[in-house]
């Protein structure tokens, strides 16, 4: 899997209703994720899985990611002004599903 890598991410039981972002990872960092918006379902700062699907069509699961930022513009400014909405930490990814 190649890194930065783009996306749709979605909570468990929400697969209807994944949002996009961008994944980046590193091994001193671990997994950042930039998100669009706040995952639907989300009523916490910690989720303890995040699923995904990469534009090239890999699935990956972040463990164990914490909400870092929270941005309260419009979507509309966030988009235009290439600003995530919301970003997430894990330490833990894991390629599959």
């Amino acid at each position: 899997m190649k890194f930065p890598s783009q996306g749709q991410f979605r909570l468990p039981g929400f697969s209807d209703r994944p949002m996009f972002g961008t994944l980046i990872f590193s091994r001193q960092e671990g997994a950042n994720l930039a998100l669009a918006d706040t995952l639907p379902g989300a009523d916490s700062r910690a989720y303890e899985v995040i699923q995904g699907q990469t534009a090239s069509g890999e699935y990956v699961t972040l463990l164990h990611a914490i909400r870092t930022a929270e941005s309260f513009l419009p979507i509309q400014f966030r988009l235009m002004k290439l600003n995530s909405r919301c970003s997430i930490l894990s330490h833990l990814l894991v390629p599959g599903g």
